[in-house]
Order: structure tokens, then sequence, then C-alpha cells
């Protein structure tokens, strides 16, 4: 479980590219590996152009998405876990 207040920002060693379908591909050159995500973490992404909170991730998604804030949290905090677990995403605090 990610803290709310914890601070997230990309990791740096990364290539990414929009894909045409909407879904977003990453390439780590680190570990070389390559990860895709679909739109909704395409935009998760592209909210941690800058580094935010988990709760302000979560504010962010409940206002742009039809999603309760319990599920968002719930969802958001797995898929955080998946991206810093992958080495993509660190946590800065």
């Amino acid at each position: 479980m990610i803290d709310p207040q914890s601070l997230i920002a990309r990791s740096p060693q990364l290539l990414s590219t929009a894909l045409g379908n909407g879904d977003l591909a990453l390439l780590s050159l680190s570990n070389e590996k390559y990860f895709s995500a679909n739109p909704l973490g395409r935009r998760i992404w592209e909210l941690l152009e800058s580094p935010r909170t988990a709760a302000q991730l979560q504010t962010l998604i409940v206002t742009e998405y039809d999603v309760s804030a319990e599920q968002c949290k719930a969802d958001l905090d797995q898929f955080l876990d998946q991206m810093i677990g992958a080495k993509l995403l660190t946590l800065l605090s």
C-alpha cells in the first residue's frame, strides 16, 4: 500500500511513447525490458510528468473518470506498486 502523501516520480532511465490505440509503451533502459500500459495507465504516466503525491493522483483520477474514491485508491495502489516494483516509478518521499 502506498502512503497517500508519498511523492512519486517517473524513473529517469525510461523511454516512452504513446500508441495509436491509447496505450503507452515503456522501455526501461536500466533493465532492458519493455512494458505497456492501458489508457488509464497512460493517463497516470502523463499526470506524473511532474512528481505528485498518491493523494493528488487519486483526486485527479476520480475527477476525470467515473470511479469511486475507494475503488480508485485500491486500483491506483496496485498500479503504483507494480510500476515501482518494475522500477518505472520511484518514491521521492
